[in-house]
């Protein structure tokens, strides 16, 4: 039922446009009409008013001398003489001091007395008394009066009156009440109107006439626009509509044939890109996108370099009817030549813009002479993230001509489709090569896992807990547990420069070291010694790493400890609740052949009372940062080891783990966080 109706009252735009244009004209027309009507009827109202006013002057006057301030008859008789000219006025009454009517005259033919009443002074002047008593309603009453005008009500049945006094000097002797009917003014307002009926039809009939050419001119190419865009979804996309105007629906036929011009374009690249999507090879990639550059422009010649990742040098991936022998530096020369050109985001150059950039670049002449001898009409780079990763030429069996716009934009947007495409068969080819690389890191992590304590150490009296968390998929940090006797344990945190699976292998290295050293070293600072020389003699000049070596001692209830350049142990004296670092001197494992490291290196001995905790740490710990690059810092991990009370080691290391992870929020781990923390238990 709605759809019908809709369908019903469904209208066209030209009949809208007339519609609307007529009912602007009949709103413009009662607007004007109304005031004109109503200045009209000001003016002439006000007239009449003036020329009662006058009348009711000029008997007051009669009434004003010495010798007829008492004499009524004067009045009458005035009054008679004068009534023939007195057209417009209904009554006219004379009032002595006492507001007694005195003198009166009625226009009788604008009643229609009672009949069977008879006519005398008495009921004329009762008629005079109504009528000055209440003379809009009286008047109504008494002769049924009116305007019918369908816009347009003034009250014209009403009855006007103006009032004069009688007096000389301060002396007030009576009044003159004069009522006159407006309703002469009807007439007047008649022939306004028609007149403005008139100038409506005038103006409707224009409005109308031009409405309807309007309307056509504007409907016009808004219908061919709708026909064409009915075509749209069938697929015709070569549907162009003329327009020869420079208004705004000029501008809309515009747009409709950009428009179209669009979504060929895009309907052609949608295309290329499903053909691409079967492909998956450099090669077949770039076979693709040379046969539809020769499908559309005749460029049938190609070759195709990608960078090597190793060492930016080009390497020929796919060459079609190009009979080129591409010198080795001819792909970088070319590129380092147009730098400034690729900054700003260029990357198709024609024969001729690069003719005219050798002029101002030497490097490039030798460059363009070759492509010039050998037909290669366009050079475009691929670029990644700012970066060239790859070049392509092309070429035609004819003879080069003067750049074309279009077959260039058509270039730049066919390779930009083929980039992504391009990236992943480079991502295949990489994830190869990466699948290797993954077998390796998994050893090395599965060697890296095995270097770490498997459980925590069962030493009486004291609670030890250790954590490691690597940067990356290996790290460089170490930690481990050596027993050395009943009594003793052999305590050890290290940081191996470096973060690849070479760091892991290193760290096996130590371990070994460490593990056969201890039994014949019980000093610290001794077999820091000898295993800074034997680092220094094996391992590569680049490799180093820095540690701590301690030794704890339940008997004595000390830890002695030699630092080899690591950072400072974290003391917390329970009794004081206070955090001491205890830095002795000490050089990293590896840098010095022996003669420094030895002098330098110091022995320190730390008691231990119940409640006490020793805190080691890589600089994973105090170098984390937050977004705003500002370091975690010694004085905050201070902080949470003050507040830690009556809690286990491997609670306290969760604790300052959370702060790291609270502070760092948002940013990546950049290096590998370790910790061992030791408390002495209290009885």
């Amino acid at each position: 039922m709605g759809s019908s109706l809709k369908n019903i009252f469904k209208f066209r735009l030209r009949t809208k446009i007339t519609f609307l244009v007529l009912l602007v004209i009949l709103l413009i027309w009662i607007t004007m009409s109304v005031i004109d009507m109503w200045s009209d009827y000001l003016e002439h109202e006000t007239n009449l008013q003036v020329q009662m006013q006058q009348v009711a002057e000029a008997i007051s006057q009669i009434g004003s001398s010495i010798e007829t301030r008492a004499d009524w008859e004067v009045f009458q008789n005035y009054i008679d003489d004068i009534h023939a000219v007195l057209d417009k006025v209904v009554y006219i009454g004379v009032f002595d001091a006492a507001d007694n009517l005195q003198v009166y005259y009625l226009k009788e033919d604008l009643f229609e007395l009672d009949i069977s009443a008879t006519v005398t002074d008495s009921l004329l002047k009762d008629y005079v008394l109504k009528l000055s008593t209440n003379p809009g309603e009286t008047f109504s009453l008494i002769y049924d009066f009116y305007l019918f005008y369908p816009f347009f009500s003034i009250g014209l049945d009403k009855l006007g009156t103006v009032t004069h006094s009688i007096s000389s000097g301060n002396e007030f002797f009576g009044r003159v009440q004069v009522g006159y009917a407006k309703r002469e003014l009807n007439n007047e307002l008649v022939t306004v109107y028609k007149r403005n009926v008139i100038i409506l039809i005038i103006f409707i009939v224009i409005g109308f006439l031009a409405s309807l050419l309007m309307s056509y001119r504007l409907t016009k190419p808004l219908e061919r626009l709708s026909t064409a865009m009915e075509t749209i979804p069938h697929g015709n996309m070569d549907t162009i509509v003329e327009s020869h105007t420079s208004d705004e629906i000029g501008s809309l036929a515009r747009s409709f044939n950009y428009m179209v011009r669009e979504l060929r374009e895009n309907n052609f690249f949608d295309r290329f890109e499903r053909d691409l999507r079967k492909v998956f090879t450099l090669e077949k990639i770039f076979a693709t996108l040379l046969g539809r550059l020769e499908s559309l422009y005749g460029i049938n010649k190609g070759a195709l370099f990608i960078k090597s990742t190793q060492n930016d040098e080009y390497v020929g991936v796919y060459q079609q009817n190009f009979d080129v022998d591409f010198p080795a530096d001819f792909h970088f020369s070319m590129e380092k030549s147009l730098e400034n050109h690729l900054k700003r985001d260029e990357i198709c150059f024609s024969l001729e813009g690069l003719e005219i950039i050798s002029n101002e670049i030497p490097t490039l002449r030798a460059p363009f002479a070759l492509a010039g001898k050998n037909s290669i009409h366009w050079t475009v780079f691929l670029k990644r993230q700012d970066k060239c990763f790859g070049v392509i030429y092309f070429g035609k069996d004819i003879d080069y001509q003067s750049v074309d716009i279009e077959e260039k934009k058509y270039i730049v947007n066919l390779v930009n489709h083929t980039l992504l495409p391009f990236e992943v068969a480079l991502l295949h080819a990489d994830l190869t090569e990466q699948e290797r690389l993954k077998k390796e890191f998994e050893i090395a992590r599965f060697v890296q896992s095995n270097l770490l304590p498997q459980s925590m150490p069962d030493f009486e009296g004291y609670d030890i807990f250790g954590l490691c968390l690597p940067a990356r998929e290996v790290g460089g940090d170490y930690f481990d547990y050596v027993p050395l006797s009943e009594n003793k344990l052999g305590i050890v945190i290290a940081d191996v420069a470096g973060k690849s699976t070479s760091a892991a292998f290193y760290m096996a290295e130590i371990k070994g070291m460490i593990v056969s050293l201890s039994t014949l070293y019980h000093s610290p600072k001794e077999l820091l010694i000898v295993l800074n020389t034997r680092m220094f003699l094996n391992a590569d000049r680049k490799v180093f790493a820095s540690m701590i070596y301690g030794v704890l001692d339940k008997k004595s209830n000390s830890f002695t400890f030699a630092r080899a350049g690591h950072n400072p142990l974290l003391v917390k004296q329970d009794s004081k609740n206070l955090v001491t670092y205890l830095t002795p001197d000490g050089l990293g494992l590896g840098l010095d052949r022996g003669k420094i490291f030895d002098e330098l290196i110091t022995e320190e001995k730390v008691k231990m009372k119940e409640g006490d905790t020793l805190l080691l740490y890589t600089d994973g710990v105090v170098e984390s940062m937050n977004k705003k690059q500002i370091e975690f810092g010694e004085e905050r991990l201070q902080n949470i080891v003050l507040r830690q009370d009556e809690i286990s080691s491997e609670t306290g290391c969760q604790e300052i783990l959370k702060g790291l992870k609270a502070y760092s929020s948002g940013t990546e781990q950049f290096d590998d966080i370790t910790m061992i923390m030791i408390k002495r238990e209290k009885k």
